[in-house]
């Protein structure tokens, strides 16, 4: 699955929509943070790199 995809599913799940809900972020703002996660090589899981934001 290529990042382009992933981070399309991220953006129309209901977690993603709540957190972008809760950090009153646009759905570009969303994108930039989820291309970040998706490029930055940790090993861990989308919630926990977006917690610390």
């Amino acid at each position: 699955m290529n990042g382009s995809r992933v981070i399309k599913n991220y953006l129309n799940g209901l977690f993603m929509k709540r957190i972008m809900a809760d950090k009153g972020w646009t759905k570009e703002e969303a994108t930039r943070h989820l291309e970040n996660f998706v490029n930055c090589g940790k090993k861990i899981s989308v919630s926990q790199y977006l917690k610390d934001l």
